[in-house]
């Protein structure tokens, strides 16, 4: 990894509450892709073993609009939730370092030619086995972020739930 990722990841809320050289044993675990634009990082329904850290480009995150209404039916027509930025600092795909076995829930696409950060959820126990507190520290980074997005969840389910509610009285 180059010099000029180093001072980059300590902006990485994955990353917060290590020091920089407790963010350099990621080194040896982490891997550099290239995504073309236009290709699918992750795709919803497949199985994943890695997050990843956005160090340049853009991405789309999003899912389809409708559950499946029979085995195999797929909906074609998908939402964009959100677009970012390596600006942003994102880390992405965090759940499947927790439960790798069960399916993505989004699809996250290059919109730009990106470079990211691969971390696979087998070096995460690797890592927490041979470093503990960084172990700790991420884990608490990793269940922060998806605190957040619960409470994101719930506030667009409360929206959702308005919006009927008006349109059936």
């Amino acid at each position: 990894m180059t010099q000029k990722y180093i001072q980059q990841l300590k902006e990485y809320a994955f990353f917060r509450g290590l020091s920089l050289d407790e963010i350099k044993t990621f080194y040896p675990f982490m891997e550099l892709h290239q995504a073309r634009e236009g290709e699918m990082i992750i795709r919803e329904g497949d199985k994943g073993n890695f997050m990843f850290l956005l160090l340049e480009g853009e991405v789309e995150i999003s899912q389809p609009l409708t559950l499946p209404m029979s085995p195999g039916a797929r909906d074609t027509r998908e939402k964009t939730f959100i677009r970012l930025t390596h600006a942003h600092h994102p880390f992405i795909g965090e759940m499947s370092l927790i439960q790798p076995d069960v399916p993505r829930s989004a699809n996250v696409k290059a919109i730009k030619p990106c470079i990211i950060g691969l971390f696979k959820n087998s070096d995460l126990e690797t890592l927490a086995e041979k470093y503990p507190r960084i172990g700790a520290v991420i884990m608490k980074n990793i269940a922060c972020k998806l605190a957040n997005d619960l409470r994101t969840a719930n506030q667009n389910v409360l929206k959702l739930t308005t919006a009927l509610s008006i349109i059936m009285d």
